[in-house]
């Protein structure tokens, strides 16, 4: 079974951009489509469209170069060459998209790398939520009383509790008692 924090059901405009943003704050985000990658509008809708259209645009361009002083002779259009085209764009853009979103998820795993911050005691912790932007991974004992405590403090709250668990220290970083699992504690901004 996949964990994830959203799903989107279309891989369109609509629903690269909303997994890239999500992607982007740290969300495991799955994309499904039933088509290809980009949905109607990258495979067969507006690119290709687009594509067509600056055809048409360049070929209005060449039949008025006279006026500008350039002579390109016979201009004409060859529908076949322009459907080829066509089609190359449309093939090579879902290649061009995977890459793209390879890109930010990397990106955004990096920055969400860069911005946690690994905290073995009570001041630590403290600190890096004062001092730092983004997460603390501690353990936790699990006992309520220790998160309040760490959100009347810090105002940091518990954002993740990783199915895969590490152990960074035996102790809670709130009251030093045996701890139970690692969390990851954030603000809200």
């Amino acid at each position: 079974m996949i964990q994830t924090d959203l799903i989107i059901i279309g891989a369109g405009p609509g629903g690269y951009e909303t997994a890239s943003r999500a992607a982007e704050k740290g969300l495991n985000t799955v994309i499904i489509e039933k088509e290809a990658l980009g949905g109607t509008c990258l495979n067969a809708g507006c690119i290709p469209t687009k594509c067509l259209c600056r055809n048409a645009e360049i070929l209005d361009y060449a039949k008025d170069a006279a006026t500008y002083g350039i002579n390109l002779g016979d201009v004409n259009f060859n529908f076949q060459s322009a459907i080829e085209r066509k089609n190359e764009v449309a093939e090579k853009l879902p290649a061009i998209f995977e890459q793209m979103q390879q890109d930010m998820l990397d990106r955004a795993r990096a920055h969400r790398d860069s911005h946690t911050y690994e905290a073995k005691t009570y001041e630590e912790s403290k600190d890096i939520i004062a001092n730092k932007p983004g997460f603390v991974k501690a353990m936790w004992c699990g006992e309520e009383a220790c998160e309040l405590k760490i959100k009347d403090d810090t105002t940091a709250t518990s954002r993740c509790m990783p199915f895969e668990q590490e152990k960074i220290a035996d102790t809670c970083v709130c009251c030093g008692k045996p701890a139970k699992s690692l969390v990851y504690w954030g603000k809200a901004y």
